[in-house]
């Protein structure tokens, strides 16, 4: 019977501390998510206006003459380009 005692007794305490650790990943997960949240809520607000102006972009766009296309589309290829190297930087000091 003591044994039985002494092992509910470990139990609890393992328990505990896993509840203590889940405490602390999930305040950990909410301070990293708050960005996330934070701009998703803007995405949200500008989903609108997304909406109509991105077609009237493209028709802007459509109607320039193609060296200033041609200048645009390098300009969108180096952001691409300068967003996948950072991602690779990111995961790389993690």
């Amino acid at each position: 019977m003591n044994a039985l005692n002494h092992h509910i007794r470990e139990l609890t305490a393992d328990c505990d501390a896993s509840r203590t650790a889940l405490a602390a990943n999930l305040a950990n997960l909410e301070i990293v998510a708050q960005p996330i949240d934070q701009g998703y809520a803007f995405a949200q607000t500008l989903r609108p206006y997304i909406k109509y102006g991105l077609p009237l972009l493209g028709f802007l766009f459509s109607r320039k003459k193609k060296k200033k296309r041609g200048r645009a589309l390098s300009f969108l290829k180096l952001t691409f380009k300068g967003l996948g190297l950072w991602r690779a930087f990111r995961r790389a000091t993690r």
